[in-house]
């Protein structure tokens, strides 16, 4: 099995119960519908173009707009719109958690809802996390190898924007770069490696749970040996 993806809009990345993913490519001008995701979480992480989020009922920042890169965060419930308004296909990754349709026709709300966090790109940056999901984007420097590990009854998505790197998945290297997605399902080993420059993603782990990481020493054998959880 290929846990390395390089994905054309349209695509699903990954369909599990706990989180969905896909590529989407707008056109210059489109405007979606009011819409809301009444138990998941929306996060769409914006790879290029130019866009605007309107959350016409939301306690504050009702309207924003945004360019890539920036994650693009909407809260369960809270009614929102998108629109591309640039002069170029606004290409975003959009994944919720859990796996879920928006409604078609939302009741307005009787009180104030959650506003929507536009969060633009240089640094690390994590979206607000709760038990539904946690992650957001994640910059690893040159010459950086994390260690061995899974995410016990947790499935994960990756995203990769900038640099170049190599990711080890269950004993396969892949080398990534900008473009490259990788899904991991639940209790699959992982780590990443950089080189001479940095590697930059966007992540998702759904559901989060804690412990969140189990990690692995490597036997004399070659086989891996699980390490007592720890967050």
């Amino acid at each position: 099995m290929s846990y390395l993806l390089k994905p054309r809009p349209g695509e699903v990345l990954a369909d599990f119960a706990a989180l969905r993913s896909s590529l989407e490519e707008w056109a210059p001008g489109r405007r979606g519908s009011l819409q809301a995701y009444a138990d998941a979480d929306l996060v769409c992480f914006v790879i290029q173009g130019a866009g605007r989020v309107k959350a016409p009922h939301a306690r504050e920042n009702q309207e924003q707009d945004f360019a890539a890169y920036t994650q693009v965060c909407v809260p369960a419930g809270t009614l929102f719109q998108l629109e591309n308004t640039g002069d170029q296909p606004l290409r975003f990754l959009q994944t919720t958690a859990p796996n879920s349709n928006p409604s078609s026709n939302p009741a307005p709300p009787t009180q104030p809802q959650e506003p929507v966090l536009v969060c633009p790109w240089p640094g690390d940056q994590s979206f607000p996390r709760n038990d539904r999901q946690r992650g957001g984007i994640l910059v690893f420097q040159p010459n950086f190898e994390c260690d061995y590990h899974s995410h016990d009854r947790a499935e994960e998505v990756f995203y990769f924007f900038e640099g170049e790197g190599d990711v080890t998945v269950e004993g396969q290297v892949f080398r990534v770069g900008p473009g490259n997605a990788v899904v991991t399902a639940a209790d699959i080993k992982h780590k990443f490696k950089t080189f001479d420059q940095t590697l930059g993603m966007w992540l998702m782990v759904a559901p989060n749970l804690v412990p969140s990481h189990t990690f692995y020493k490597q036997l004399e054998d070659g086989t891996w040996e699980r390490l007592p959880p720890r967050t």
